[in-house]
């Protein structure tokens, strides 16, 4: 994992870059979703089913530190 060190995005680019093309991403991802979906799909929208998205919402960090570990498993020896 000691490659990784040489690839420093925030030094090259600056932190105020990475964050105006993450929005900038996440705000053009979102966008074409959102109207792709919307095409294709023209029922009426509720909540009734909230609960399951703030509960995806809170478990996403969890998962994805889970999968940093599962990926690293085979790695523990070496470290």
């Amino acid at each position: 994992m000691h490659c990784w060190k040489i690839l420093n995005l925030e030094h090259h680019y600056g932190t105020t870059r990475i964050m105006i093309m993450s929005v900038i991403a996440f705000l053009t991802v979102f966008s074409l979703s959102y109207v792709i979906f919307n095409l294709f799909n023209d029922e009426h929208y509720t909540d009734q089913l909230f609960w399951l998205f703030v509960i995806t919402v809170f478990a996403i960090y969890p998962i994805h530190k889970c999968l940093h570990f599962l990926a690293l498993y085979d790695l523990r020896q070496h470290l």
